[in-house]
């Protein structure tokens, strides 16, 4: 079992290697979960309903520093995730550090696509990650059956156009 287990990681890391991005994967033989830890810096600008423009970067070059040039809520960045089809999402670890605790991200969302211009969400946990120290929040549990495009999207809500929201490894906990 351990041997298959194993084989499997291998398997699924050699699945979802991108570019110059290698996906590390870690397996528990009892439940056959795999975590599939992704770099923050995949991240996109997305829809920005506030007006204004998001910006990012990496001052480490181990995170994405987000700020942006408008308040309010409703300014989205997306992560185009890699991952075979016929695997399970059970769980979203997301990885973050704010610098004052009103602006945050505030909603973790992934949608499946096909056919463009369409989008099913498919996840979304509305808890609101303000911890200014930083943290990992691991999300609701769920079962997404992979079958096409999925998106990773975070939901900021910024008070204040001098804050940013640094956004760290994203954990992605998958079942065979």
């Amino acid at each position: 079992m351990l041997t298959r287990t194993r084989a499997l990681a291998v398997t699924i890391a050699a699945l979802i290697a991108v570019g110059s991005i290698l996906v590390l994967t870690t397996a528990t033989a009892a439940t056959s979960t795999h975590t599939i830890w992704l770099s923050p810096r995949g991240f996109v600008t997305a829809q920005n309903l506030a007006g204004g423009h998001l910006s990012m970067g990496s001052p480490s070059g181990d995170e994405e520093h987000v700020t942006t040039d408008t308040t309010g809520d409703l300014q989205w960045v997306s992560y185009p995730l890699q991952l075979s089809n016929g695997l399970k999402i059970k769980q979203v670890i997301t990885c973050y550090k704010v610098d004052n605790a009103t602006s945050f991200i505030s909603q973790v969302r992934l949608t499946t696509s096909k056919v463009p211009p369409t989008a099913t969400v498919v996840y979304d946990d509305p808890t609101d990650l303000t911890s200014t120290a930083g943290a990992c929040h691991a999300g609701q549990h769920s079962s997404i059956s992979v079958n096409g495009e999925i998106t990773l999207s975070l939901r900021l809500n910024f008070s204040s156009t001098g804050h940013a929201i640094d956004i760290g490894a994203i954990g992605v906990v998958v079942t065979p």
